[in-house]
């Protein structure tokens, strides 16, 4: 019999399905064509913001636009720290420049284009003219919460595509922020980066753990936290990336994944100033709580020896601890229920682990491994007895 035939035969022991099986082939469940699951794919995609999905449209709508190019350039003197220099644009500048302009215009005057190009020179507005038509920027203004399409490419998506672009915008000080270093009683030589919104996609993971996820409905205070939730969990920047980026920055603290002192220090200022400016926003306590949840991990050293003394203390040698949690010998022992009265696996456990395993008892467990308590606990019905102990001291949350 087929694995399939045995969960058929299985699921018709319950009179209403087996009936549905008459009358439906359940083969149909198990013989989806690849064909078929490939147009349901298509037709079921993300519908949100996806990175790779705008990059790609910036290039197919650029590469369109220069299909049928004709070259135009702006020019005009500007006064650099007392000298004058010229100003020089072309409707033929590479994507990458172009992209680098938006952000430095987005981080420089602010998203609303409407606005900047009624206070810019003609040549400005010229330039951002033809980079609307070249990449085929919405600049529609929505409202706070509404989030547009999954094909419309506005300057702040672009900004959440390029991250560490936009945040080094910041970090040479040619960004107007909403807040100042000062504000946040940060030390001025603290990287600008600090104030750049999309500085949540470039965090490590090692460095904080993710506020939890609450499912009710969010106003604006709650919308805005949600935005920068999900900048951290953006896949725009790679985890080892981040610690780069951030290193060059000086935000993470020398050689390890935590934040530097300088970023530490404004947490509780950040909680006072929310306090302040959103005083009646009904979600303030909830957001408030989730920016406390965004606390440092400890280190793994520590929470492994934090793991093993409580273990230790609480089941006083009645379940061995396995310290090589990788023990593919702990891993065969717990798959194929072998008996710890058996010869073989007496040996194996102390071959395995010279020095830990001085006692085989019937009650054991692997270190980190849920799957394995959960088949330890059915093998042996007695460990349920420690159920919730088990499951606070013994599970290691990464």
């Amino acid at each position: 019999m087929s694995y399939w035939e045995e969960v058929v035969a299985v699921l018709r022991t319950v009179p209403e399905i087996s009936e549905w099986f008459d009358a439906e082939d359940p083969a149909n469940l198990k013989e989806i064509t690849r064909a078929t699951l490939e147009i349901w794919k298509e037709a079921t995609l993300y519908q949100g913001f996806d990175v790779y999905r705008i990059i790609k449209l910036l290039r197919a709508n650029y590469q369109a636009y220069m299909a049928s190019l004709l070259e135009e350039q702006v020019s005009y003197e500007v006064t650099v720290n007392g000298t004058k220099k010229t100003f020089r644009y072309s409707n033929n500048e590479k994507l990458t420049t172009d992209i680098h302009f938006i952000l430095f215009s987005f981080a420089n005057r602010g998203c609303s284009v409407q606005k900047v190009l009624k206070k810019s020179t003609d040549q400005i507005r010229t330039v951002m003219d033809w980079l609307i038509s070249k990449l085929n920027l919405d600049i529609t203004e929505n409202e706070p919460g509404r989030s547009p399409g999954p094909d419309i490419i506005t300057i702040p998506r672009i900004a959440a595509c390029f991250p560490t672009v936009f945040c080094n915008v910041f970090h040479a000080g040619e960004a107007k922020p909403i807040v100042t270093l000062s504000q946040l009683n940060l030390p001025e030589l603290t990287s600008h980066a600090v104030l750049c919104p999309a500085l949540a996609s470039c965090i490590p993971p090692e460095c904080i753990e993710k506020a939890k996820n609450k499912d009710k409905r969010l106003t604006e205070l709650d919308q805005m936290f949600a935005y920068y939730k999900a900048a951290y969990g953006s896949v725009a920047c790679p985890p080892r990336a981040r610690a780069k980026f951030m290193k060059s920055l000086n935000l993470l603290a020398p050689g390890d994944l935590t934040f530097a002192p300088v970023v530490k220090s404004v947490i509780a200022h950040c909680r006072s100033l929310i306090q302040q400016s959103r005083s009646t926003d009904p979600d303030l306590p909830s957001v408030l709580a989730q920016v406390q949840d965004l606390k440092e991990k400890p280190k793994l050293e520590t929470r492994l020896n934090e793991h093993k003394n409580e273990a230790e203390k609480f089941m006083k040698g009645k379940i061995i601890v396995i310290e090589n949690v990788k023990s593919s010998y702990a891993k065969f022992i717990i798959e194929n229920n072998i008996n710890f009265n058996d010869t073989n696996f007496n040996i194996l456990m102390k071959n395995d682990n010279p020095g830990v395993v001085d006692i085989v008892e019937k009650y054991y467990i692997t270190a980190n491994n849920d799957n394995n308590l959960l088949n330890a606990m059915t093998i042996f019905p007695e460990l349920n007895l420690y159920n919730d102990r088990i499951s606070n001291l013994l599970k290691i949350k990464d």
